[in-house]
Parts: structure tokens; C-alpha cells; sequence
């Protein structure tokens, strides 16, 4: 529920108090879901500044994380640097849990 949260603001237009309550409580802030649902939302309103805060929390909390770099990937891909998104969306595959894609050895990446 509280990863759902994340998305809240984006989907009312609520500038304040969904972003307060993914920001400033500690417990919330130690959720990878949440960190990751909210740069998402982030993403998806042109707010690059905050989806990097999110994505350096997420960052913080697991590293290693498939969305994570599936997020990065997609942030660099909007900002035309082709490179390093392919290199994170290798990397998301990579990280995939085994059970998520079970055809995961037969998708290759393209530039588009």
C-alpha cells in the first residue's frame, strides 16, 4: 500500500503532501517499493532533479536492484544518452529475479 502512495501525487496533481510523506518519514524512506514507484511518478511528470533523489535513496537501500537501473535507464534515455541506458538496462536484466522472466537468456538489447 504505502509503494501506491508513490503514485498518488502524480495521478491527483498533489504537490505537496504525497511527495512529503515519500520524502521525510524514516520508515517509508527504508522501502526500495516506495523510493522506486515515486521516481517513477517523478519521471513520468519531466521531474529528473527529484527521480534522481529518489533513485540515490533506492540507491542506498539495494544497489543491485532491477528497477532501479530499469529507472536510471529510462532517465538516461530521456535525456539522449544512449549509452549508459543500454548499459543500465543490461544491467535491470541482470538483476532480474530468476523467477520474474524465465526467457531473460533470450532477449538482446538494440539501439533504437
Amino acid at each position: 500500500m504505502l509503494a501506491d502512495l508513490g503514485y498518488s501525487y502524480e495521478l491527483d496533481a498533489i504537490t505537496g503532501s504525497g511527495r512529503d510523506l515519500c520524502e521525510g518519514r524514516q520508515y517509508v524512506a527504508a522501502q526500495i517499493g516506495l523510493q522506486l514507484s515515486a521516481a517513477q511518478a517523478e519521471l513520468r511528470l519531466g521531474e529528473t532533479d527529484r527521480a534522481q533523489s529518489f533513485l540515490a535513496r533506492a540507491a542506498q537501500i539495494d544497489a543491485n536492484h532491477y528497477r532501479l537501473h530499469a529507472l536510471k535507464a529510462q532517465l538516461a534515455r530521456t535525456q539522449n544518452r544512449s549509452t549508459e541506458a543500454i548499459r543500465e538496462y543490461r544491467t535491470a536484466i541482470a538483476n532480474l529475479p530468476n523467477a520474474a522472466v524465465p526467457e531473460v537468456s533470450s532477449i538482446r538489447l538494440s539501439c533504437v
